[in-house]
């Protein structure tokens, strides 16, 4: 069984029964789970801020460091060349404010990265099957690919979230 702990910027995809994706820690950053019904395929990114600013330096080698470039290399990472013609479905959690602020709503980054991560998906026609997310606690997330069980735990315990299905042979899901 491999471990693949994803880290803030960071992503892994695999459709490897043994394989458990892991991101612990998540504050304001969100964790974009995809699951591509059709090969099996699980995308998990660990996104830190919603937008890149465009720069050539901006990912700084983490290709998952924004939610907008984060969705993109995703699906590149999972084989996905056209996401509306794949049987994609997905799952956010994260984006807490993990700090209170007296200014302008423009510092809740948490917030921010989920509506950028709603807007990607959505952009690329995927739905959002469940999300855990807003609130001021930290969570942790983990996906067992055999069982396609999103786990989230946090100060209060731990809980499932969302299972996914896979795709029968006649391509309705199982």
């Amino acid at each position: 069984m491999a471990h693949l702990s994803v880290g803030i910027g960071e992503m892994a995809a695999s459709r490897h029964s043994d394989d458990i994706i892991s991101a612990l820690g998540l504050g304001s950053c969100v964790a974009l789970i995809i699951f591509d019904a059709r090969t099996g395929t699980v995308g998990f990114a660990h996104c830190m801020l919603p937008t890149a600013s465009g720069g050539p330096m901006d990912e700084m080698g983490k290709p998952a460091r924004y939610v907008d470039k984060g969705v993109q290399n995703l699906l590149k990472a999972m084989g996905v060349a056209r996401p509306r013609h794949t049987p994609l479905t997905s799952a956010i959690v994260g984006g807490a404010a993990m700090f209170e602020f007296n200014g302008p709503g423009m510092l809740d980054i948490g917030k921010q990265n989920v509506s950028m991560a709603q807007q990607m998906l959505q952009s690329q026609a995927i739905p959002v099957l469940k999300t855990e997310v807003g609130g001021n606690r930290g969570r942790s997330v983990t996906i067992s690919v055999a069982e396609l069980t999103v786990r989230v735990r946090d100060m209060e315990g731990q809980k499932d979230l969302v299972c996914f299905r896979r795709a029968s042979v006649a391509g309705k899901a199982a």
